[in-house]
């Protein structure tokens, strides 16, 4: 798979974090559901299933993007990672994950 396939595939599973976030907030507000509820369990892991394809499609490892995704929040938190030279760096963004991650 080439690197802008890669990052097509990141993108598409960033902005379905995002919008799920955003829609499941909205939904929790107004209902106070909660993510343990059988509907929000049945919501993540429909987004797990996701993540899950997104792997295998563009090779890199479910953990790694588990972790841009949750931990890192899809770069906002500017999170460190080792690149493929072996120096640190923060992961901002896509284009940054996929770098580090080939």
């Amino acid at each position: 798979m080439t690197t802008e396939e890669q990052t097509f595939w990141m993108k598409k599973i960033v902005d379905a974090s995002t919008n799920l976030d955003r829609e499941w907030d909205a939904f929790a507000k107004s209902t106070g559901a909660d993510t343990d509820s059988p509907l929000g369990e049945s919501v993540w892991r429909c987004f797990d299933v996701m993540l899950n394809s997104v792997a295998d499609l563009t090779g890199f490892s479910r953990d790694a993007i588990s972790w841009f995704v949750y931990e890192n929040e899809c770069g906002h938190k500017k999170m460190s990672q080792s690149f493929p030279d072996g120096k640190m760096r923060p992961v901002k963004n896509v284009a940054d994950f996929v770098k580090a991650n080939q």
